[in-house]
């Protein structure tokens, strides 16, 4: 091929390559990495004033900005750790909302623990530390509210698991509940680590594996922090975010 058609050839490649459709894909154009939560590049990256205010705040670790295009939009996150009090007002309001439940002896039985009565918030490992997370609508702390009459699950919304047995051997409690929808009952076990946190491990054996949270009493909740994600259209958004793999059954099994 001759130089001069070549590079025409090559100038139509390009031109090819810049103006393709991109619709449903999400480009990262730049990211910038942690330095100092309000110096340097990466807080003066952040240029929507909604966002430039949450992470602002002297409560705020700012962990990463990215600027990316998501179906033809330019789209701004942020990633950050949130050390504030104030996250935990939620927590203590849903948690203080269930009193005494209305008792009926022929469909509900009274927690056969009463020990475990309490809030406990699931908590993940990040960096070595455990933190609370809300990055999105598939990573976000849940809450366990044992009250004197069922087990409240708070993940988005509030399910009741009503008390058929329990049981407490060692360090290990074993609830049978019922789901107010369903006929069908769930075996939940609790393994107590105990340590500063006093930390919990919840597991849900069943038949296709088995599904574990880690959680922590709401008192314990005061040293932790948050890690949120937020963007500039919905400001609540996803962002990948790496958490620490825990070998779970390994520490079910542990004596």
């Amino acid at each position: 091929m001759k130089p001069h058609v070549l590079l025409i050839f090559l100038s139509l490649m390009a031109l090819c390559g810049c103006t393709g459709d991109h619709k449903g894909k999400i480009d990262n154009e730049i990211t910038f990495t942690a330095t100092h939560p309000r110096q340097g590049n990466l807080f003066d990256s952040i240029h929507d004033l909604r966002l430039r205010e949450i992470t602002g705040k002297d409560s705020i670790e700012l962990l990463a900005v990215h600027h990316v295009v998501a179906q033809g939009e330019a789209v701004e996150q942020i990633l950050y750790l949130d050390r504030s009090a104030a996250r935990l007002d939620k927590f203590r309001l849903e948690s203080n909302g269930f009193g005494p439940m209305e008792f009926d002896s022929g469909i509900l039985r009274h927690n056969p623990l009463p020990a475990m009565n309490g809030s406990y918030v699931q908590v993940f490992s990040y960096k070595g530390q455990y933190i609370m997370a809300n990055v999105g609508d598939q990573v976000n702390s849940e809450q366990m509210v044992v009250t004197d009459s069922a087990i409240v699950w708070i993940p988005n919304g509030f399910n009741f698991l009503y008390y058929k047995s329990g049981q407490q051997s060692g360090n290990i409690v074993t609830y049978v509940v019922a789901d107010e929808q369903r006929k069908s009952t769930d075996t939940i076990q609790i393994k107590m680590l105990g340590g500063s946190y006093n930390l919990q491990l919840w597991h849900w054996p069943h038949e296709y594996g088995s599904n574990y949270v880690m959680m922590m009493p709401i008192e314990n909740l005061g040293n932790v922090p948050e890690i949120n994600a937020h963007n500039n259209k919905s400001m609540d958004g996803n962002m990948d975010v790496t958490f620490d793999r825990i070998n779970y059954d390994s520490i079910m099994n542990s004596k």
